[in-house]
């Protein structure tokens, strides 16, 4: 690639939130299982980066990106930005423990960090916001992760290559 000497895998996984960010607070309402795809990889990328590049940055990249979702989508500072921070909070803690695991280990506990960052952000939004919280909304999230982790976790481990 041309820009491949200035670029490292965390700018790539930077740029790919960004894309994901962007297709996930642009409700298409004629295709919401694209909305729904991109809000779950936007999350999966969120963990990975916590877990492989934790770095002092991720705490403002983190802190404007969940501040942007909670603005978008509820006109108020609200989950997104709460999980996002005690994820990273917690993330550092747990570091040294997950270090050694294999990589199995570690695809599960990236999807049952999702699943509890998902359900943590529905849960907040229900009882903080009013917001109604929607089972079916939840399990096709669900789903979505679960199809799309490993694909995800292989075409990531390419790019770390790199």
């Amino acid at each position: 690639m041309l820009f491949s000497k200035y670029l490292n895998s965390f700018v790539y996984f930077n740029l790919l939130l960004i894309f994901f960010f962007s297709l996930s607070v642009n409700k298409i309402e004629s295709f919401t299982i694209l909305n729904l795809l991109s809000y779950s990889i936007f999350h999966f990328i969120v963990i990975y980066l916590s877990l492989y590049y934790h770095r002092n940055i991720l705490y403002f990249i983190f802190f404007l990106f969940g501040l942007s979702m909670d603005l978008l989508f509820m006109n108020s500072i609200g989950p997104h930005l709460l999980v996002f921070m005690i994820l990273l909070f917690s993330i550092k803690r747990i570091k040294k423990y997950i270090n050694n695991f294999e990589s199995t280990k570690i695809y599960f506990i990236i999807l049952l960090i999702q699943i509890i960052i998902l359900f943590l952000e529905m849960i907040i939004s229900h009882y903080f916001y009013q917001y109604y919280f929607d089972h079916i909304l939840y399990s096709k999230l669900l789903l979505i992760s679960l199809f799309i982790s490993y694909p995800l976790l292989l075409i990531f481990s390419k790019i770390d290559e790199n």
